[in-house]
């Protein structure tokens, strides 16, 4: 009989705890939703039209790539020049291929490819630069997103 009690008490319990989170959670349910609402506000505002954009001013890795992402036909074969962080780089002198982020420590998944020549990659692996190239191609396709300048070269 005490045992029947004890789980009967021990099974309430269970259930009333189990219950308290949940309620806590639906109470912010609306104010989770309007952080997000507002996030996706703010990263609408860096989207940029063709024409808002020129060879002689960089604009960021990130704008560029959520910019082509809302209308990749209108971009293509648009010359750009853009800044970032050379995150990555393969190949040689006659033919470099360097990958650029918005910063050392970007998690946003975006970045911006190209091809120099006559570079060493020693003179851009890990450093910020500055290049201009043309837009041939992007991938949007999936959760990372990236363009692709060719031909490109640097500026700084």
């Amino acid at each position: 009989m005490k045992t029947t009690f004890l789980l009967a008490v021990a099974s309430f319990g269970i259930f009333a705890l189990s219950g308290c989170g949940n309620a806590g959670d639906n109470t912010n349910t609306a104010a989770n939703t309007g952080q997000k609402t507002n996030a996706t506000a703010t990263k609408t505002a860096n989207i940029l039209k063709p024409g808002d954009v020129s060879p002689d001013k960089a604009i960021k890795v990130s704008d560029l790539v959520d910019s082509v992402a809302s209308d990749k036909d209108a971009w293509k074969g648009k010359e750009v020049a853009v800044t970032g962080y050379v995150s990555g780089t393969s190949g040689s002198e006659s033919r470099l291929l360097l990958t650029m982020t918005d910063e050392q420590t970007a998690t946003n998944k975006r970045d911006v490819s190209c091809a120099l020549q006559g570079v060493k990659s020693a003179d851009v692996f890990t450093k910020t630069v500055q290049v201009k190239g043309k837009i041939s191609s992007s991938n949007m396709d999936s959760e990372f997103k990236s363009v692709n300048l060719d031909p490109c070269e640097l500026k700084k």
